[in-house]
């Protein structure tokens, strides 16, 4: 009986230490976020054009989730206002 309660006391506090807002993990992790879209270029306009997000976990590694990317000839993140092209490194 001892150890649940002392577990669920130094739960309560951990949680209480280190629960963050919204807006205060956004401004943590915003600048490994991306935008990213896939599409497809027919008469040099993209066509069948998704997008979603991605998080970065190294420099030059993100991570999305596949349907955003799935079947289409080209991928592009947004970085600093700027698009850049990226590639499908690893699908499953």
């Amino acid at each position: 009986m001892k150890i649940i309660i002392t577990c669920g006391i130094a739960l309560f506090f951990f949680s209480c230490a280190f629960s963050l807002s919204a807006s205060d993990v956004y401004e943590k992790v915003q600048s490994s976020t991306f935008r990213i879209y896939a599409f497809d270029i027919k008469d040099k306009k993209p066509i069948n054009v998704s997008q979603g997000s991605a998080v970065a976990i190294t420099s030059n590694l993100l991570v999305s989730n596949c349907h955003v990317i799935k079947n289409s000839e080209h991928i592009a993140v947004n970085m600093a206002k700027e698009f850049k092209p990226a590639f499908l490194t690893y699908g499953n």
